[in-house]
């Protein structure tokens, strides 16, 4: 799986509203999302500075979320807890793990947050062979 790039952050942001405008529901749990904006598009791993800058861009680090979800989830990935995402998230986290793993081959920010992943991705692989 070869992942794409928009050349901005306001170009990621514009093809995913037109995406989610056209299929208007969480990937989540399926609730229709009535007023697509950028509140509802979720990077899978997070664009701030401490986070994944180098994939703010990569078109594939997406989960399309109502607000609540994408709170939820952020909270839950801010605060280390994987494990939870898995239980509270089957289709936008587990869903979502093959992307992670190519998301994580081409990372450049390979800091505590990286690492701490990278752990439990390598620990859930073990547990589930």
């Amino acid at each position: 799986m070869n992942m794409q790039k928009a050349s901005t952050l306001k170009g990621y942001f514009t093809y995913h509203l037109e995406v989610l405008k056209s299929k208007p529901f969480s990937v989540q749990s399926g609730k229709r999302i009535y007023t697509p904006s950028s509140v509802n598009i979720c990077h899978i791993l997070p664009k701030r500075k401490y986070g994944f800058p180098s994939l703010a861009t990569v078109i594939e680090n997406c989960n399309y979320l109502t607000w609540e979800e994408h709170a939820r989830f952020d909270n839950l990935f801010d605060t280390q807890r994987f494990d939870k995402l898995e239980e509270e998230f089957d289709k936008a986290w587990i869903g979502k793990l093959p992307i992670i793993q190519k998301l994580m081959e081409i990372c450049t920010d390979k800091g505590k947050l990286f690492c701490n992943l990278e752990e439990y991705l390598n620990r859930r692989v073990s547990i589930c062979g």
